[in-house]
């Protein structure tokens, strides 16, 4: 079963290109998206991010990682 995200890849998107132009403040975007009151340090992460990556970044996932039995007792020795 895949995850659902809060925002769809658009609004992300979106919410970048308007606070990289000057369009928008993260405050302004927090806002319009109906964000917490944590919103507005979520969306400059997201500009981080997509300055890096491009809108790439947002692609969702379908499916969580999945780990072999091996590896997963592999990082337990390591960490023990």
């Amino acid at each position: 079963m895949g995850r659902k995200a809060k925002y769809t890849k658009e609004q992300k998107v979106q919410a970048c290109e308007d606070y990289l132009s000057g369009r928008k403040s993260a405050e302004q975007i927090k806002i319009e998206l109906n964000m917490g009151k944590c919103g507005a340090r979520l969306v400059l992460e997201w500009v981080k991010s997509y300055r890096v990556n491009g809108h790439s970044i947002f692609d969702n996932k379908s499916t969580n990682n999945k780990y072999s039995k091996e590896f997963k007792e592999m990082v337990v020795q390591e960490y023990l």
